[in-house]
């Protein structure tokens, strides 16, 4: 939210791009829903206004932020549409965040998690395969009009701009070699303790 209160608030006042408030969202749904899971003990289901019943002891004021929370969560292409949206309840969904954040302190003074997702060796041999899909390398955009050196500059800068995407795209090729060649596994973990 900072980054579209800032972005838009300061010129050269931009509109965020769409994926700004579709990450927003996304992960709000997905917190409130994970803090009402740990506070409700509910693993089961998607049914946050059941879990919220649950925890509260009564049902929540806004049931529409609930029923888009739940929709979120199920179906995440439906953050926008065809439902309304959670950014018609942004209010009541960033109320809702704190008082569950409040609700989680109150019950755990510290948590830890420790997460490792290990993918499968064709990941990692697809990645190498196709190292080119996913690098490109870009340098700034320059203006060099009026210029009369601008032609042999710009022709030095794509020199080395070719020779550090050569060494770069050889050391990345390099990595996945020897981790294939090794067999060690290639995988994606988060590690986070903290003192709620």
């Amino acid at each position: 939210m900072r980054q579209i209160v800032v972005g838009f608030g300061l010129e050269p006042h931009e509109y965020p791009g769409i994926l700004l408030i579709l990450d927003y969202l996304t992960n709000m749904a997905y917190c409130v829903e994970m803090m009402l899971k740990l506070l409700s003990d509910d693993w089961n289901s998607h049914k946050v206004g059941e879990m919220y019943q649950k925890v509260f002891g009564a049902a929540h004021p806004n049931p529409t932020l609930m029923k888009e929370i739940t929709t979120a969560v199920r179906h995440q292409k439906y953050l926008f549409e065809p439902n309304g949206g959670l950014m018609a309840e942004i209010e009541d969904l960033e109320k809702l965040y704190d008082k569950l954040k409040s609700e989680v302190r109150k019950k755990y003074d510290a948590f830890e998690v420790w997460e490792e997702v290990t993918a499968p060796p064709q990941f990692t041999a697809y990645l190498l395969n196709n190292i080119t899909r996913f690098y490109k390398k870009q340098g700034p955009s320059v203006k060099v009009a009026g210029n009369p050196d601008a032609g042999s500059w710009r022709a030095d800068y794509m020199d080395r701009l070719r020779e550090e995407s050569h060494r770069e795209l050889q050391e990345i090729r390099e990595a996945f070699e020897k981790q294939l060649r090794e067999g060690k596994p290639f995988f994606f973990q988060h590690n986070e303790t903290s003192i709620v």
